[in-house]
């Protein structure tokens, strides 16, 4: 079977759908004389007229119209299964973008896990602390903001809390329920992540929603030590060096081991949310779809997990 030139099926079809050579120039980066050029090939070729005399213009024949259906039908198959296999040979590879916090405290402790179920998978893991509004350089990202991110695919994980925690040797021995009084005795450790949303919550939101009367000019403001991440924070929250006021999903593992306690059993909602968010609808990539998931799962684990400890 002769096929004739694919370059001058593809203008015929492009003069067609668009009704114009100039129209169909301009969408295949060629010149007027180029797309010509390749219609007058085409029809030496098949040895039939494409193109008569319209007026003052040019009009495809009814054979021209006729083959430029088959050559739409024919491109659209033929690029579907190029997307088809270009997706394929690109899921063997699965880029996550999160932030560094999200990263060192909840993504890489659960990586093993994922990568059990699924050993076909090469990750690659992108930590950055600056807001991610296209995802151009990684399959997927996982956003912590107070809404979705515009012009992208954006699917809610969860909505996040925040409560104090911290080491069961701040206070030695003691087995007292923790009071106002207590908290006052130990400097507050602040994150600074996302402190331009006007959403989020710190601790002064936190006390008023326990219930705790803030003395004279917001004292949860000046007081204690703050850290550029949420990650230090709980890091010193460990240390034994203060209270963390701390989002759940960051602490759930060191809750569960004992590691830190939460003292006071309110939790007050952050204002902020987990979101899955990738270029496109992610039903295009299974990997993503796998990814999207198990994070879904491990997320709403934490939550049980905090829930559990702060009952105790």
């Amino acid at each position: 079977m002769n096929v004739p030139n694919l370059q001058a099926l593809v203008a015929l079809e492009a003069v067609a759908r668009l009704g114009s050579v100039t129209r169909a120039a301009a969408e295949l980066h060629l010149t007027q004389s180029a797309v010509s050029h390749r219609l007058h090939g085409l029809a030496r070729e098949l040895g039939v007229a494409l193109i008569e005399r319209d007026g003052r213009g040019v009009a495809l024949t009814p054979d021209a119209r006729e083959l430029a259906v088959a050559a739409n039908a024919a491109l659209i198959q033929l690029n579907a299964a190029i997307d088809r296999i270009a997706v394929a040979g690109r899921d063997q590879v699965l880029s996550i973008g999160c932030s560094p916090s999200f990263a060192i405290r909840f993504l890489v402790p659960r990586l093993s896990t994922f990568r059990k179920q699924h050993p076909e998978l090469d990750l690659r893991i992108a930590a950055t602390d600056q807001p991610i509004d296209s995802v151009h350089a990684t399959d997927v990202a996982i956003h912590l903001s107070s809404g979705p991110t515009p012009k992208l695919y954006c699917e809610k994980l969860i909505d996040e809390v925040v409560f104090p925690v911290a080491s069961p040797r701040l206070r030695g021995a003691s087995k007292r329920a923790w009071s106002k009084a207590d908290l006052l005795e130990h400097p507050l450790l602040h994150d600074e992540a996302l402190s331009d949303d006007p959403k989020r919550v710190g601790w002064n939101t936190w006390l008023e929603h326990a219930g705790f009367t803030v003395p004279g000019a917001a004292w949860a403001g000046p007081r204690g030590l703050r850290f550029s991440h949420a990650y230090l924070a709980i890091e010193a929250a460990l240390a034994g060096d203060g209270v963390a006021l701390v989002r759940r999903s960051l602490v759930a593992d060191e809750l569960a081991r004992g590691r830190l306690i939460a003292p006071f059993p309110v939790a007050a909602p952050s204002g902020l949310a987990y979101w899955f968010v990738c270029a496109r609808d992610p039903k295009l990539r299974p990997s993503v779809l796998r990814l999207r998931e198990f994070l879904s799962q491990q997320l709403k684990a934490a939550e049980r997990i905090a829930k559990s400890r702060k009952r105790r």
